[in-house]
């Protein structure tokens, strides 16, 4: 059997080996991992790959596992929350929001030089460069934007991401996969569209008087902290009133992950 192949059969079942071994693995038990894995110099003696075949392999064993991790954590999410109402409460809007306006290459240019200068690795240009040449670059990159809003259709390449396992604020234990949360890091052109669609909904959002009161995510010029000092604020008022406070919080795990876009399509489009 040839080298390259035999060591591939092998490494494939050691690691169903330990996996089913560790069963739920910590960061920590990759490392044994690896270990295992060179074990007696079995990788040069018998088979001839190298350390950073190796190396390869438990990097992509460890992937694997966050990969699992963070999949099974929606999938028990979405099964174990309530079923969604059938027909939602028709809402009384007094504006629709029926198309996008074209992107303008003086538009994207706008968006591009007031983004962070942040690159992603499925880019084929670095952002520097971008901006640099964003006087040439501008007509195409609105042309992209403009198919995509046309055609309704947001391309597959666009919707790849590096995802890198980050560990949560507040988590000391960094050998604990539970503990970390997905960052994905999209394409530039896919972040320009996005912010290119964001400030259309905002200004229409905005002018129609659409947002909740006390709404202060997604909206200009207020964040959690805006949340904060609102929460703040009214709490100080009411205890200086000699009135009672009750303050209750609700903690929405993966907000974002669990979202029905069917509902949410339904809504968007009542």
């Amino acid at each position: 059997m040839h080298r390259p192949l035999l060591w591939g059969v092998v490494i494939s079942y050691r690691i169903k080996e330990l996996a089913s071994k560790y069963g739920n693995p910590t960061c920590t038990d990759a490392v044994n991992l690896a270990d295992q894995l060179d074990t007696a110099g079995f990788e040069q003696h018998v088979t001839g790959a190298t350390h950073e075949q190796v190396a390869d392999e438990s990097h992509s064993a460890l992937a694997t596992w966050f990969q699992r991790s963070f999949k099974e954590k929606i999938e028990a999410l979405c099964r174990n929350r309530s079923p969604l109402p059938a027909n939602d409460t028709p809402t009384v809007v007094s504006a629709r929001f029926d198309v996008f306006e074209p992107a303008s290459p003086s538009d994207v240019n706008e968006i591009v030089l007031a983004s962070a200068t942040k690159s992603c690795e499925l880019d084929p240009l670095p952002t520097p460069l971008v901006k640099h040449h964003i006087d040439a670059l501008s007509p195409l990159l609105a042309r992209i934007i403009n198919a995509s809003l046309s055609s309704t259709v947001f391309p597959a390449p666009m919707k790849q991401a590096v995802v890198v396992p980050i560990v949560k604020k507040g988590r000391s234990d960094a050998s604990v996969l539970t503990d970390y949360r997905p960052i994905s890091n999209i394409k530039f052109v896919a972040k320009m569209t996005d912010r290119f669609v964001a400030q259309q909904l905002q200004h229409f959002t905005e002018e129609n008087d659409i947002y909740g009161i006390y709404q202060c995510a997604f909206r200009a010029h207020h964040s959690t902290e805006t949340a904060l000092v609102w929460i703040h604020n009214d709490i100080a008022q009411s205890i200086d009133s000699r009135r009672s406070v009750l303050l209750m919080l609700l903690d929405v795990t993966a907000d974002f992950d669990i979202i029905d876009h069917n509902t949410l399509l339904r809504r968007l489009c009542g």
